[in-house]
């Protein structure tokens, strides 16, 4: 079939005349693709919305209880290294160590009320919080601290032999720790 050329009327109307090919027609209007998203969105929201609101807003309350956790430790640790740093008596200590048991403070309040045990003479007292801290703070950085406390309180019962053997057992555990001296 020939190809006709543009008329004055497919000028006109946009629709080719009778007789004129099919290629020669203008294509429909093609959809903007901005819209054809727009619509895919609407159809996802549709869909999926609810989901999507039920999980944005746990993300958002876990996230909010994870940094009220934070701000709340992050206040008690404050508190108790205060708390620590005024306790001048043995029942400020014994007040720190039991009100404050998850923080870095109580291990410190353990050994200070332990150390004021022994210093008053009351050898009982002493191994007592040395063991508890031994009990609750294995591992800890000042366990052999609390170790050659203990072992103090024995010597100091005149419990020698049992003290003789934690002492050796402690210069063969730490060779080179600066309590071995003592």
């Amino acid at each position: 079939m020939p190809e006709t050329a543009s008329t004055p009327e497919t000028e006109k109307t946009g629709t080719p005349a009778p007789g004129t090919p099919a290629s020669a027609a203008p294509a429909p209007a093609m959809a903007h693709p901005q819209n054809q998203e727009l619509e895919d969105l609407k159809e996802l929201a549709r869909i999926y919305g609810v989901r999507i609101l039920v999980f944005t807003a746990v993300g958002a309350l876990a996230a909010g209880g994870l940094v009220y956790y934070q701000n709340n430790r992050k206040n008690m640790i404050e508190e108790a290294s205060a708390r620590l740093g005024q306790a001048r008596q043995v029942q400020d200590l014994e007040a720190v160590a039991a009100q404050y048991p998850e923080t870095p403070s109580a291990p410190l309040a353990i050994l200070q009320l332990a150390k004021a045990y022994f210093d008053n003479g009351d050898f009982d007292m002493a191994l007592n919080k040395y063991t508890e801290f031994e009990q609750k703070f294995p591992g800890h950085a000042l366990s052999p601290a609390a170790i050659m406390g203990r072992l103090h309180c024995m010597e100091a019962r005149l419990q020698l032999n049992e003290a003789l053997a934690g002492f050796q057992d402690f210069i063969g555990k730490y060779p080179d720790h600066f309590l071995k001296k003592q």
